[in-house]
């Protein structure tokens, strides 16, 4: 895996099983890269046969509140088009800011 570009993010598609999508994020989740994840995901969920998209977050160096805005955003695109969201691999930065905002049920994560 290759560094995202300082402060940016890197979208990086796994594969994963049939309807299952896996996007891993790469670097900075803020204003500055806010839409690149949300216009891809708008992207994915028009892809056929898509039951469930994990946000795979182990690479996520950073979240700001326009982040955890996509995230929220991201949510409720899923839920609409009746895809399962999952975050994993959420680094404890993540657990910590989605818990102190109160918006960690809504991703199944735990909090810090």
């Amino acid at each position: 895996m290759t560094a995202p570009p300082p402060g940016g993010l890197r979208l990086e598609h796994r594969a994963a099983a049939p309807g299952r999508l896996v996007i891993a994020l790469v670097g900075d989740l803020d204003y500055d890269t806010a839409e690149q994840l949300g216009e891809e995901v708008v992207t994915a969920l028009a892809t056929p046969g898509l039951t469930a998209l994990a946000l795979d977050c182990a690479g996520l160096e950073g979240c700001d509140s326009m982040g955890l805005a996509v995230l929220l955003q991201v949510r409720r695109h899923t839920d609409r088009a009746g895809v399962r969201l999952t975050l994993e691999r959420p680094p404890d930065s993540l657990r910590r800011l989605l818990g102190l905002t109160g918006t960690s049920e809504h991703f199944g994560v735990e909090p810090v």
